[in-house]
């Protein structure tokens, strides 16, 4: 699947023939976004906005709906370099201007069994940049690395990491 990701004419072709694979429809949703990113680059906003469509129907169908996810609200956080973190109504958070970089730890607790996903959503607010989801000068939120670990509730030592597929 790996190479098959790279061809728009062999990615099709699997997808049509096996369209239940959400592996399959996930990369496909991943290149129309970026046939979308190419098109508005070159100034081809109606074919920029028919990929997104697309790329966003594909997403949809794919994430379980919003009433089989649990928000968890965390009971500790922090950042590396100082940022400040504000815990909204909402169970949000916001995070007032960070420096460039910085390593944001969360803590939930939770009685809930057999979890399988993690869903991070980021939120538009009008305190941002262009009133988007992040503090980069053009409103973008930017992630470069997430990690998981658990452990029993009041041991903080030696949790075990948790491997992170289809991130």
């Amino acid at each position: 699947m790996e190479v098959a990701v790279r061809f728009d004419d062999i990615l099709s072709a699997l997808v049509h023939q096996h369209p239940d694979d959400p592996q399959l429809q996930l990369a496909l949703a991943r290149n129309l976004a970026a046939r979308a990113k190419t098109a508005l680059t070159a100034e081809r906003p109606v074919e920029s906005l028919a990929s997104l469509k697309r790329a966003h129907d594909i997403y949809h169908q794919l994430l379980p709906s919003v009433a089989d996810w649990t928000v968890l609200t965390p009971v500790e956080m922090t950042t590396e370099n100082g940022a400040k973190l504000e815990l909204q109504k909402d169970s949000s958070i916001f995070v007032h201007e960070p420096p460039s970089n910085d390593i944001y730890s969360l803590v939930f607790q939770t009685e809930l069994r057999g979890i399988k996903g993690l869903r991070l959503d980021v939120l538009a607010d009008s305190r941002l940049p262009h009133g988007g989801s992040g503090w980069n000068n053009n409103g973008d939120f930017v992630l470069s690395e997430l990690t998981l670990q658990v452990a029993p509730a009041g041991i903080t030592e030696h949790p075990r990491f948790i491997a992170l597929r289809n991130a």
